[in-house]
């Protein structure tokens, strides 16, 4: 909906006043149209940082961040399940982390932290234009990067001082380096 010509991006906000309102803190990157039986539209920023953070037209509520939205944005797949042990998790948003720098590196680690039923980290390595693996500490050539960077993230931090997101932000700085390096060396 527009109020004169200028397009609404909230409940009662159109998007100059609103841009105004956030001190250019954002700038607008795109409109995601209304679903199917819905009047609502969702308009999409892009802040400093370079996270993306949407709006609604449902509500004057300020820009919520959005990982998910963030990881589409630079072109790096996201999953939306995973089957694990015969069980399948549906993924679902809000739980989202990002390891590693999606505006520099090809690939980076995505985390699902699930908080229902039981307490579980599921990452992935999700590359660029390209695929989303199961980064699987135990099997596979995933574990082989997990290994490594482990091994240079204990010899660089005390032992008090530790934390898996580390480890997970070093895999991806070694798989985007690698990835690269292959691409590379592919002429491409």
């Amino acid at each position: 909906m527009e109020t004169g010509n200028r397009p609404r991006v909230t409940q009662n906000i159109c998007l100059v006043c609103f841009l105004k309102k956030q001190r250019n803190t954002y700038t607008v990157i795109g409109k995601q149209d209304a679903e199917p039986g819905s009047r609502y539209s969702t308009y999409l920023y892009l802040d400093r940082r370079g996270m993306v953070h949407s709006s609604t037209t449902a509500h004057d509520d300020d820009p919520e961040e959005s990982i998910e939205e963030t990881l589409r944005y630079y072109g790096f797949p996201v999953p939306d399940s995973y089957t694990e042990s015969g069980l399948h998790i549906k993924f679902y948003g809000g739980q989202w982390y990002i390891r590693g720098d999606v505006k520099t590196q090809s690939v980076v680690v995505i985390e699902f932290i699930r908080n229902i039923d039981d307490y579980r980290h599921i990452p992935f390595l999700s590359t660029k234009q390209g695929d989303v693996v199961f980064l699987d500490k135990r099997r596979g050539t995933t574990r082989r990067l997990y290994q490594t960077a482990k091994k240079q993230y204990e010899a660089t931090t005390s032992k008090y001082n530790r934390w898996e997101s580390g480890i997970y932000t070093l895999v991806s700085k070694l798989a985007s380096a690698e990835y690269d390096l292959n691409k590379k060396g592919d002429g491409q």
